[in-house]
């Protein structure tokens, strides 16, 4: 599964109806938008998008703001060890 999180700091995003659709044709699935005083955070996935075109759509959920991104690392599935 693809997964990217843009950071804006000192901005709010929002999502309108054309760029949700956009976000649909690129493979997005799903979108979380998080926020404290001072970043907004935009958690993208899907099974079909492709994190590499992080530039375009930083550029689209947040146009002409300084965008941080981050990928995944690592993820790791935490279950019940007595299962």
């Amino acid at each position: 599964m693809g997964m990217l999180v843009l950071l804006v700091e000192d901005a709010e995003a929002t999502i309108s109806a054309t760029t949700s659709q956009h976000l649909a044709r690129i493979g997005v699935s799903s979108v979380e938008l998080l926020r404290d005083a001072h970043t907004t955070a935009i958690v993208l996935e899907g099974w079909a998008f492709d994190p590499g075109s992080a530039d375009a759509i930083a550029q689209t959920m947040a146009p002409g703001l300084v965008v941080r991104r981050l990928r995944p690392v690592m993820r790791i599935v935490v279950g019940d060890p007595g299962s």
